[in-house]
């Protein structure tokens, strides 16, 4: 922490005085905090392909050709590749279901714990129609979780109450999020930036003054700088049928 600390610390903070300064100092917080962690922290590798259980000679051979090929040949190579990978893939999953053991079966059911399934089954997107189309899957997923046509709402009513007097609205205190972000937890899932809690804890500790400017601003010119919100489709447990909308629900980072 205390590495991070030291080159995020001194980083210098931008003044707010209008919506697009609002916008760029909170984009440019964004970016300090991930120069400080490309800085401090290692970078996740990925693993080695050649150390999976369905990696051959064959495969060796036609890596080695993408390698040495350019060109058009290359574009057939990885081709060649990627038919060699698919082909491994099947006649593995063949022989492991068709010639297993118990202990086999159950190495396979932990196999999911903890991955994401990156494609929901097919989707009831109309009556009696059932689609795999992302594109139809999300109209189906907007029309259900979300209110598409507004309707038009006067607001000022024959029996609305006098109004209230206005008062000025009280500015965010250090103390407030402080107490906000003692309830998170460091492994609550990030939003669109990817900045987890325990980095903004860090740079809130740090530059308060950075975050007190930023969320006051907000309020007081009416914007929020982060317009986009990113939709994460997530299965409710134990449901009958994962064909239907409301066996999902969009919670939003």
């Amino acid at each position: 922490m205390d590495s991070w600390l030291k080159i995020f610390g001194p980083l210098p903070s931008l003044p707010i005085t209008d919506i697009p300064s609002l916008e760029h100092t909170a984009l440019q917080l964004h970016k300090d905090m991930d120069s400080a962690s490309s800085q401090v922290f290692s970078h996740h590798k990925a693993p080695d392909p050649q150390g999976v259980c369905w990696w051959n000679p064959d495969h060796d051979a036609a890596l080695t050709f993408v390698h040495s090929s350019s060109g058009a040949s290359k574009k057939a190579a990885i081709t060649t590749l990627c038919c060699t990978i698919a082909a491994s893939k099947h006649k593995w999953a063949y022989n492991f279901l068709h010639h297993t053991t118990s202990d086999n079966l159950w190495e396979a059911t932990a196999w999911q714990k903890g991955h994401s399934i990156k494609r929901i089954p097919p989707l009831l997107v109309a009556p009696h129609c059932i689609s795999d189309d992302l594109r139809e899957m999300m109209e189906a997923f907007k029309n259900h979780f979300f209110v598409i046509d507004h309707p038009e709402v006067n607001p000022f009513q024959a029996d609305n109450p006098d109004p209230l007097p206005p008062h000025d609205l009280a500015p965010i205190t250090q103390g407030e999020i402080t107490s906000a972000l003692s309830t998170i937890s460091n492994k609550l899932a990030p939003g669109l930036s990817g900045i987890n809690y325990q980095l903004i804890k860090w740079a809130f500790r740090s530059r308060p003054n950075h975050f007190l400017d930023i969320f006051n601003a907000t309020i007081t010119l009416g914007h929020h700088p982060q317009s986009d919100t990113l939709v994460v489709i997530i299965p409710k447990p134990a449901k009958p049928n994962y064909s239907l909308p409301k066996a999902y629900y969009p919670p939003s980072p």
